[in-house]
Order: structure tokens, then sequence, then C-alpha cells
């Protein structure tokens, strides 16, 4: 009776028999490729640089960078593109700055810049001291201006040091309040006028303003004037790498200003391997470099390198010469290989370029 059942149900023929054995092979391969499928995607690493780039790129568009700019006194109202950016507002900002003055509006106190929906308020504060904004006069309102002659404001001409002259008496020579201001701020971050034409330095001065003023300029005392000699003095030799700010200001040509840009990214880079290094510093001018390099000397031995086996991203694409795309090589080779014996290796895989290898060497270390 079960012999008879079993052929009854599972008797098949040859051809069903091959049919089934087929129907089994293509069940088989199927769940093959998509095991295979599976594993491949599980193991796939997508490259997110693309769109971290372009988060970047957004961040930066809006963040202030009021930290590491110079700040001065400027007018929101006449202010240019390069003097927004120099000042460390954001691209967005400083956008809506100029679309905000070509629609014909003007800001009549600094807190008119709070009109700027970007900037926030607590940036604001930091730049508040800052905005100067020209009040002009109307002199033509009525019939009574409109037919009166203007007469142009004669000033007082005579001698006076800008190192000790206070704002009253800067007044009474004709410059105006926010330039005065300038002046007083820059004696006041340790700048100093060794000589008459020195007073060009200072921000907003006109050209032919600054001429007519030059003859009755008088040092009060012989101090300035023994600092110039200093400063020309071919005795006079500083180790860059171990220098402060305020020895640096020996150096004719050198203020506080440039004094602490040049610590600034010192310190970034770990140290200056040659002198040439100068010359990537905002505003070191062939000039300007001719008086330092004569009396700079380098010692390498002072350089502070980077562990590439520990560094994090942070630290590694803070140095000047090391890019985000640098950075990712590093990283990734590090995660590879497990540890980097010796940044050579780099070089040899061809995971860095040649120029960026020689570049970069003094400042890595692998231990």
């Amino acid at each position: 009776m079960k012999n008879r059942f079993l052929k009854e149900y599972f008797n098949f023929s040859r051809r069903e028999i091959n049919g089934l054995i087929i129907l089994g092979i293509i069940l088989v391969i199927i769940l093959s490729l998509r095991i295979i499928e599976n594993n491949y995607k599980s193991r796939k690493r997508y490259d997110f640089s693309k769109f971290e780039n372009e988060i970047d790129e957004f961040i930066n568009f809006q963040t202030t960078n009021f930290e590491d700019a110079e700040l001065f006194y400027f007018d929101p109202n006449t202010a240019s593109t390069d003097e927004l950016i120099k000042l460390g507002f954001s691209p967005r900002i400083i956008n809506e700055i100029i679309a905000f003055r070509n629609a014909g509006r003007k800001f009549y106190k600094p807190e008119d810049l709070l009109k700027i929906k970007s900037l926030k308020e607590q940036d604001f504060e930091i730049i508040k001291e800052y905005i100067v904004i020209e009040k002009k006069k109307n002199y033509y309102s009525n019939n009574f201006y409109r037919n009166k002659p203007r007469y142009s404001k004669k000033y007082s001409r005579f001698d006076f040091d800008p190192n000790t002259a206070d704002k009253e008496t800067l007044l009474k020579l004709g410059f105006k309040s926010w330039q005065a201001d300038n002046i007083i701020k820059y004696r006041n971050k340790g700048g100093k006028f060794i000589k008459p034409e020195d007073l060009y330095k200072i921000y907003g001065l006109d050209s032919v303003f600054v001429g007519e003023l030059l003859e009755y300029i008088k040092f009060e005392n012989n101090t300035h004037s023994e600092n110039a000699v200093n400063y020309q003095s071919s005795n006079l030799m500083i180790e860059i790498n171990s220098t402060d700010a305020e020895t640096l200001q020996q150096i004719k040509g050198i203020g506080p200003v440039y004094a602490n840009r040049i610590i600034k990214y010192r310190d970034k880079l770990g140290g200056f391997v040659n002198i040439e290094q100068l010359k990537e510093i905002y505003g070191i001018n062939d000039e300007l470099f001719e008086q330092l390099k004569i009396h700079i000397i380098i010692n390498p031995d002072l350089i502070h390198k980077i562990n590439i086996n520990t560094a994090d991203y942070k630290t590694l694409i803070s140095h000047p010469y090391i890019d985000e795309k640098h950075t990712k090589i590093i990283l990734n080779f590090r995660e590879f290989a497990g540890k980097i014996n010796s940044f050579d290796e780099l070089l040899k895989q061809k995971a860095i370029e040649k120029e960026f290898y020689e570049k970069l060497l003094p400042y890595i270390s692998v231990e």
C-alpha cells in the first residue's frame, strides 16, 4: 500500500526529472548572485569627499573670522569688499552688505549693521567699536543754503609729534575723528612713528593730506631717531624660531601687526626651515623681506614636528601646507598600513606628490 502511494505521487518521467534539475540549478545561481551582491555592497566604501567639500565651502561662506583678522575703523557705507574681507566678515555677510548698499540704503548708526540678517549679535559686539559712520551735513536743505557760498574749513598747521599728540591736537591739524582714533589705537598696540613718512602706515589717511603734514612732524626727543639707527644696525640678529613679537619689532619696518603675523604663521608651521618662507606671510613684500633677511637666523633644531601616526584630522589640516585632500590621504594610508614607518612610504606608493613630500618633510615624524 505504501509503495503504491509513493509511486502514485513521486513517480516522475525522465523529462520531468531533467526539468527539476535545471530549475534547481537556476535557483542556486540566483541565490548565489544575491549573496555575492550583498557582500559587495556591504564592503563597498563610498566616497563622501565631494559632499564634505561642499559642506566645508558652505560653512566657510557663512563663518566670520574676527579672531584672526586685524580689526580697524571702517565705514560700512563705503568700505570695499577687500576691506570687509580683511576685517573678517564672511562672504555671505559681505554680499548682504553690498546688496544693502546697492539698493540705495544706508547705515546711519553702528546698530544699523544688525539689519544684515546673517550678522549675529555676538559678532556685532566684537566689531561695534570699530564702526565709524561719516555724517554728511546737508548744506543745501533750503534756498538760504542753496544760494549761500560754501567755504572750506581751514585747519591749523603747527609742529607735532605723532607719537604723543592727543586726539584734540590731531583734530586741530585736520584729522577726522576716526582717523585720530586709528593713530591712537596704533600707538596703544605698541606702534611707533620712527620717521615722518611712517604716518602713511595709518589706515584711511589721504596721501595728499599726509604729504602736507610731513614738514610739521617733529619728534620731541631723540629716542625715535636712535631706534631708527638701531633698526638699521647690521649687528642685530634674531633667531626666528624662538623669538617673540616684541623682539621682532626691533627690525626696521616691522610693527606689531607684522610681528604678530610672523609669530602666528611660525606657530602654525611648527617653525621656519628657510628664510624664503617669510614671503608666504600676507603683506611681506620684497622690500620688507630684504629688511628681514639680514637680521634673521634660523635654528632648524627647534622645529615642532607632527607625528603622522597619532595626529588627528584637525591637527593635520591645521598645518598651512596640508590641505583636505592630503589630510585624507595620510589618514587613509595609515588606516590601511596600520602604521607608517617612514614618510617615504607615501611617496613610493605614489600616494603623494614629490613636491608635497619635499615641502612637508621637515615637519613630519613617525614616532
